[in-house]
């Protein structure tokens, strides 16, 4: 399973700033990097506690990226 080692809960993620996230449904880690995203960030439904739903996914997690 690809979950992320430092996983944050997904609420607290900026959805302007680049970041790998997981997907619940598909079991996956995507690279959240596109700015229209963050546009259409606010369309996202919190599914259960925890978990919201954007786009036809089910992000449960994100974790920020080491500093350079």
């Amino acid at each position: 399973m690809p979950r992320l080692i430092h996983q944050r809960p997904t609420a607290t993620c900026a959805p302007n700033r680049r970041c790998p996230v997981h997907d619940q449904l598909n079991d996956k880690v995507i690279d959240w990097d596109n700015p229209a995203w963050a546009l259409t960030w606010r369309g996202r439904r919190d599914h259960e506690p925890g978990v919201i739903e954007w786009d036809g996914l089910l992000l449960d997690g994100w974790e920020p990226l080491p500093a350079h």
